[in-house]
């Protein structure tokens, strides 16, 4: 079958099907991109992480839509021994969305670890204050 052949017959498909084409080559797309090492930038490769400035004036990064920060997910992870699932259960998020976070973490560990140190450090002088 030819590219033109392959474009005809998905065009015949109903639109929610064609999205549904769509999202799937993406992120097999993404995700070969990723196993082979090619740059990509952050919105790209993650889509469902978004930062936002919380009142320290730092950046937060989280999961679009939700306002569960990444270090949260980690944290879980981590500390807590919970797997995609439970985490996904707990915050009801999509194992989807946990483990985008979690890829995120594996890309960006410096920031988010100095995100969880800063937040032990604030929790700390708040508990000594």
């Amino acid at each position: 079958m030819t590219l033109q052949e392959l474009q005809e017959r998905v065009l015949q498909l109903p639109l929610q099907d064609r999205w549904q084409l769509v999202q799937q080559l993406l992120g097999s797309i993404q995700q070969e991109t990723l196993e082979i090492g090619l740059p990509l930038n952050d919105e790209q490769a993650f889509p469902q992480i978004q930062y936002w400035t919380g009142t320290s004036g730092q950046a937060n990064a989280s999961i679009k839509g939700t306002g569960i920060r990444v270090q949260t997910i980690v944290i879980a992870n981590t500390e807590w021994a919970w797997d995609v699932n439970k985490i996904a259960e707990e915050y009801d998020l999509s194992p989807a969305q946990v483990a985008e976070a979690l890829r995120f973490y594996e890309a960006h560990k410096a920031e988010i670890n100095d995100a969880i140190s800063s937040g032990v450090a604030l929790e700390a002088a708040a508990i000594h204050a």
